[in-house]
């Protein structure tokens, strides 16, 4: 069973144009994602999933300078770009990471591979983790379906978004240990680690300010304190936390109910 980490990439970013090609520490946003992403265990592949456009072209160049794979696919159609780089890469199993998140934590990521796998699962997420460290795992399969069935466009925009209220696939919620949610109960509302507002920005070239996080060193815990440490730093984007929270929850419930009214 192949596990590819397919990592979606744009330069035409509403909110912030050119997002992952900021410099954080003297490379672009989309380089530190990529190299994290290189480190995850239980993921055989890594490929950089960007647009079919001559403008999108330096992301490529970062993409082959990182040594990953490369597809150029659909603008819009995130469902087929994603079955286009599963297809070519010869996928069993997808990992969905978007180019925004320059602190993905490689141990999370593992961890959402092998809970998956140990269940059994069809599709497996974080879930309760600070933003910036999401991602996804899924089977070919169960890609191949949402291709087939995903006619609305936020569906096919948001890949997996057609699996919220589908009964017959087995989905897991991997969450932080019970000690940490117990210390921390509303980590995705306080802690906000993903680039997507100029705000966004300000608050991860102050993280990259740090040697450890620099060097992708720091895992999440060692953000925790350094953030628990610097309250100044964490207070810089804290206010898009909530503002996402309610889009993703207006997103699955305007999909639900489109569902239930076909």
């Amino acid at each position: 069973m192949k596990t590819v980490c397919i990592v979606q990439a744009r330069r035409r970013s509403h909110r912030l144009p050119d997002k992952v090609l900021a410099d954080l520490a003297g490379r672009p946003a989309l380089w530190h994602t990529l190299e994290r992403c290189k480190r995850i265990k239980g993921v055989d592949a890594v490929v950089l999933a960007g647009i079919d456009d001559p403008h999108e072209d330096p992301l490529f160049d970062i993409g082959a300078a990182s040594g990953v794979q490369l597809v150029r696919g659909s603008p819009d159609d995130l469902v087929a770009r994603y079955k286009l780089a599963a297809d070519l890469s010869g996928a069993d199993v997808v990992m969905r990471v978007t180019a925004d998140c320059p602190l993905l934590d490689p141990e999370v990521c593992a961890k959402v591979v092998a809970v998956r796998l140990d269940q059994g699962a069809d599709y497996a997420c974080t879930v309760g983790w600070p933003h910036g460290l999401d991602c996804e795992v899924f089977t070919k399969a169960i890609l191949d379906r949402i291709d087939a069935s995903a006619t609305d466009a936020a569906d096919r925009e948001h890949v997996t978004l057609w699996l919220n209220g589908v009964r017959d696939v087995k989905k897991l919620h991997v969450q932080p240990e019970p000690e940490v949610l117990a210390a921390h109960p509303d980590m995705p509302l306080v802690y906000r680690w993903v680039l997507d507002y100029p705000e966004d920005y300000e608050f991860l070239k102050a993280m990259f300010a740090f040697p450890d996080v620099a060097a992708g060193r720091a895992g999440w815990r060692d953000l925790v304190r350094i953030l628990d440490e610097n309250p100044d730093i964490q207070a810089i984007n804290q206010g898009w936390s909530q503002h996402w929270h309610k889009l993703k929850a207006d997103l699955v419930r305007d999909s639900v109910k489109k569902k239930n009214q076909q």
